[in-house]
């Protein structure tokens, strides 16, 4: 793809809207691990899965994430992101359906596969598509976003944990 100082909106809030999935999906589940962990009481070993649930993303994230860069080099980046938001919203609300805590766990290893993803199929765009000052401010703006998901998610994974 060859690189331009590209301006568009769209493109830019895309790359960044995406960002902020990465934190999401640890952040939008801490508050609820109470009650999951309060439903499969019955669950031997219920305590330690509980935990897996909130820590299987970030692991295969760090195992998934250089297979990404292959498949981007391979496939491209925007069939790596596109596909991972797919994955993301599957897996993301495969807890939702799922009623054993072992598929949970299965269903968040996917998540983190997803991000994964998502974190090298936004930031190999972003490079493809900006040059220079551009980039770097891009690039900024994107850990800005990412950290500002965190900020926005987890009161909001509060409240919908009270809900139920």
């Amino acid at each position: 793809m060859s690189r331009t100082n590209s301006t568009s909106t769209t493109v830019k809030a895309t790359l960044l809207l995406a960002s902020t999935l990465t934190v999401m999906s640890g952040a939008t589940i801490s508050p609820a691990l109470p009650a999951i962990q309060a439903h499969f009481t019955g669950t031997e070993n219920a305590a330690l899965l509980v935990r897996l649930v909130l820590t299987m993303p970030a692991l295969f994230i760090a195992l998934t994430a250089p297979l990404a860069g292959g498949i981007a080099d391979r496939a491209g980046c925007k069939p790596l992101l596109v596909g991972s938001t797919v994955l993301y919203a599957i897996a993301g609300g495969s807890g939702f359906v799922l009623d054993s805590l072992l598929a949970i766990i299965v269903g968040r290893a996917a998540l983190g596969v997803a991000v994964g993803g998502i974190t090298v199929g936004a930031t190999a765009l972003i490079t493809d598509y900006y040059v220079g000052e551009q980039r770097d401010s891009v690039l900024g703006l994107q850990g800005s976003f990412s950290q500002f998901g965190g900020v926005l998610f987890l009161p909001l994974g509060g409240v919908l944990a009270d809900v139920g």
